[in-house]
């Protein structure tokens, strides 16, 4: 081979460099998000994912020995989640990163590195995460980068729809009402003894108790209503605020989502179709008593698990007529914390972890939807993988200050309707004023 001249050895140099680039791009490391690389190391990370699923997920993560970087990953059950965070943080310890629910926002925001707009822009976070994404987005930058969303979908029972003559399942909340040429599908679907006992149930809806996730379902109506339940004033301070319902303000849409919930646990109504005298909804569906039930895309393996006979599909959540359409779904981040000593590793750490392999990989095993973009396939051959992505597009979700408080107020708010201590509008202005003494202990 002959001798190459300096300008030779450049153009090549150059040349191989871009080659190098453009692959970190394209294999979604590098959205806009520009690690450094010379930051390798070894990190610790906190979790409630399964720990032999991460890390599984990490070993098989080449992007990660390539920048010299070991994740120490930690599996904490979601329950204890927080408070061993808050105790770990107290005590001066903790770790250097966690996969942060949006439900930890609010509260702990304070607590974690922002990456700064200059890293990653306004522009490339949007244009490579999903739109509830931007919960994780403040003035400043971003406060965890989006790994995957759990949306909230329909499952149905294909042989009680086929059964009962129905080639589609409903698409639009009206759809479950309207007669057509025949019964409705709540009718139909619905059979209520001589004793008024509810033998079997078009759709689970009305009852806090029995109905699972029933704050993510009254979320899901407030949202498709129009209404983001909390919302940030235009100001300097930019606090948060309750729009339940306002005082001096009409509370319709709130009023008419509850409403809407509760009329499937009213016995003096032709829409009853459930009771708190029955199983949790999600049992009920696994025994075949339920003809459609309102749940997470993660749960599909224990639905498969817990009957494999069951003949069962799964669709997007029913949608208004007229308005947004949408789901809700759980969002999941991963975050530095402020108190890591190691965090240009982390930081490079969030980006592999967040990218289009790991992310998209990581949300099939686990049944959810990756929160990229370039990750999502709404046109999959398989069905369900298709609903799942085709969710994680349209979900949303809302700053919630305190999970278990906020469940009690969406809990009363709906009961005291349902038995009759409150119209419904009176308790929509109680759950408002409830919520913005939540939001202002911040």
């Amino acid at each position: 081979m002959k001798n190459l001249s300096f300008f030779q050895v450049g153009v090549i140099g150059v040349f191989i460099f871009l080659i190098l680039i453009a692959a970190l791009i394209f294999s979604g490391i590098l959205p806009g998000f520009r690690p450094d690389s010379s930051s390798g190391g070894t990190v610790s990370m906190w979790g409630s994912i399964p720990s032999a699923v991460f890390k599984a997920a990490l070993q098989n993560e080449k992007a990660l020995s390539n920048a010299n970087l070991v994740v120490n990953y930690t599996e904490i059950a979601p329950a204890s989640f927080e408070a061993r965070l808050v105790d770990a943080l107290a005590r001066g310890e903790g770790p250097d990163l966690i996969v942060m629910p949006h439900t930890l926002i609010y509260r702990h925001a304070d607590k974690v590195q922002v990456l700064p707009n200059e890293s990653l822009s306004a522009r490339d976070y949007a244009d490579t995460f999903v739109e509830e994404g931007d919960l994780f987005r403040i003035a400043a930058g971003s406060i965890a980068l989006p790994l995957y969303v759990d949306p909230l979908v329909m499952y149905v029972n294909r042989d009680s729809y086929s059964a009962a003559g129905y080639p589609r399942t409903p698409e639009l909340w009206e759809q479950f009402f309207s007669a057509g040429s025949g019964s409705s599908v709540l009718s139909t679907l619905t059979a209520i003894d001589a004793r008024g006992t509810i033998e079997k149930s078009a759709i689970a809806l009305g009852d806090f108790s029995t109905v699972s996730h029933a704050k993510d379902i009254m979320s899901l109506l407030l949202l498709q209503s129009g209404n983001a339940i909390v919302a940030q004033r235009a100001t300097a301070d930019g606090e948060y605020v309750s729009i339940l319902g306002e005082s001096g303000k009409p509370a319709g849409a709130t009023a008419l989502s509850v409403n809407f919930f509760t009329q499937f646990a009213d016995r003096g109504k032709t829409t009853y179709t459930w009771s708190g005298a029955l199983p949790k909804s999600k049992d009920a569906f696994s025994s075949g008593v339920l003809a459609s039930y309102l749940g997470f895309a993660s749960e599909l393996p224990e639905l498969k698990q817990k009957n494999p006979h069951l003949n069962f599909d799964m669709t997007l959540v029913p949608q208004r007529a007229v308005g947004p359409t949408l789901t809700f779904g759980n969002l999941y981040g991963v975050a530095v914390l402020a108190r890591s000593r190691s965090q240009h590793a982390a930081f490079n750490a969030a980006g592999i972890i967040t990218g289009k392999n790991f992310s998209g990989a990581l949300a099939k095993t686990l049944s959810v939807a990756s929160a990229r973009r370039d990750a999502l396939d709404t046109r999959s051959t398989d069905p369900l993988r298709s609903v799942i992505d085709r969710s994680a597009l349209i979900a949303r979700g809302w700053l919630d200050p305190n999970p278990a408080a906020t469940e009690t107020i969406f809990g009363t708010m709906v009961q005291s309707t349902i038995v009759g201590r409150a119209e419904t509008t009176s308790a929509v202005s109680r759950a408002h004023q409830e919520l913005t003494i939540l939001l202002n202990r911040r």
